[in-house]
């Protein structure tokens, strides 16, 4: 929930303030004018600078909140009740029918309790993916920061006028909640969404100037599916009732996003197989991608995933968690410490830079998002942790597992309790 109103102008002092992936400063002061970062520097040159308030963080590391690029907050309630390891269309069933079983109520309260440990876990904003828009009244509430990715599906060409105009009066509804929040689309995945469908997303999202996110190379049966037709997925939709050999794409998932005007600055979620001549789409149609180290691990997936390559090729990327239907948390420090496993020489500047700049840039937020440079909202989280002069302390965050003491977004208090 968000606190009070801040006074106009706030001093924040502080060990150690990050104030980007490559910028850390000790002894150090930040202040904060109408939600803004005003100057960021030594505390001692900042002792005589007059402000409404001062805040003395003592033992603290001050730094930019974390970013969470993927997240699906209304599946919060199948945290432990999907089988790990399991074959994906296998797990695709089992969450369709735990979704029926399941109200709204109780849908509500684990989003709630979701929001709860993102916020003691450092993360400012958040990059939720929904199909039935309960998150929004809670993401308003808790004065977070937020991009909501209205999800859209549908295989068969002719529910898209209705698919689509459907999506259109739950953004509607959702924008009422007001919040920090951003509203955009997200079309589903290319074995579950017709082009048409995916076209009308696209063509929304370009002529508002909304944020579009889809699910993309996750596994290697989708591309199966959408070139040939054949596969696990084929068997899931006659299961579902939903297959006609008329609904096969007959070309690649990036062919047909890009076809679909689903490339274009989009956020390309998972990205986990991928030829040189995906790379290359990413890089001329200038999207993003999330990468969600643990949903991978989850289900018990290969750590090869094409991140370095991407990085190298400058293709924007950020760091998710996913949701709790494949995942044990949401806690951004745990996917930052499983990247640098699978990628030690990457380290912790590249991922802490990935869960902060990296998801800014792929939910649409700008370049001065995810720092503490001057000019920067506030977003801003503060950790009690000891650390000695010589530790590293974006190693020394990214290893922590205790709860965050302090959080601002717009420059203003959110309750963490």
């Amino acid at each position: 929930m968000a606190g009070p109103l801040t006074p106009r102008s706030l001093k924040i002092t502080a060990p150690i303030i990050v104030v980007d992936w490559q910028t850390i400063l000790r002894d150090a002061a930040v202040i904060v004018h109408d939600g803004k970062v005003a100057r960021v520097g030594l505390a001692d040159a900042m002792k005589h600078e007059k402000v409404d308030r001062t805040i003395r963080l003592p033992h603290h590391i001050l730094h930019p909140g974390f970013i969470n690029c993927h997240c699906h907050l209304e599946l919060s309630y199948m945290a432990g009740e999907l089988t790990p390891r399991a074959p994906f269309t296998d797990w695709i069933s089992e969450l369709i029918a735990l979704r029926t079983q399941t109200k709204a109520p109780h849908i509500r309260a684990c989003i709630t309790t979701a929001l709860r440990r993102l916020t003691h876990t450092g993360t400012t904003c958040v990059g939720d993916v929904c199909q039935t828009g309960l998150p929004a009244a809670a993401l308003a509430k808790s004065g977070l920061r937020g991009v909501i990715f209205h999800e859209v599906i549908g295989l068969d060409p002719a529910l898209a006028p209705a698919r689509f105009n459907e999506l259109l009066r739950r953004i509607s509804e959702a924008k009422k909640h007001g919040g920090l929040l951003t509203h955009g689309v997200a079309p589903h995945a290319a074995y579950s969404t017709s082009a048409e469908l995916i076209s009308l997303a696209a063509k929304y999202a370009a002529n508002v100037g909304a944020p579009m996110s889809m699910h993309m190379l996750e596994t290697r049966e989708e591309t199966q599916f959408c070139e040939k037709g054949t596969g696990p997925f084929k068997n899931l939709l006659e299961k579902l009732g939903q297959y006609s050999p008329g609904f096969i794409p007959r070309q690649s998932p990036m062919t047909l996003a890009a076809d679909a005007g689903a490339l274009k600055n989009g956020l390309m979620v998972h990205f986990n197989h991928s030829s040189p001549g995906d790379i290359a789409s990413l890089k001329k149609y200038r999207a993003s991608v999330a990468f969600c180290p643990n949903s991978n691990r989850w289900f018990g997936r290969s750590p090869r995933h094409p991140v370095a390559k991407l990085i190298r090729n400058k293709i924007n990327v950020g760091l998710g968690t996913d949701s709790l239907a494949s995942n044990t948390d949401l806690d951004m420090r745990a996917e930052m410490r499983a990247f640098i496993k699978s990628f030690p020489a990457l380290g912790p500047q590249t991922a802490f830079y990935l869960a902060t700049q990296g998801s800014a840039m792929a939910l649409g937020l700008g370049k001065m998002a995810g720092t503490l440079l001057p000019g920067a909202l506030f977003d801003a989280a503060a950790l009690e942790i000891k650390i000695s002069s010589k530790a590293d302390p974006l190693r020394s965050i990214i290893i922590s597992k205790g709860n965050y003491s302090r959080l601002w977004v717009n420059g203003r208090p959110v309750s963490i309790r």
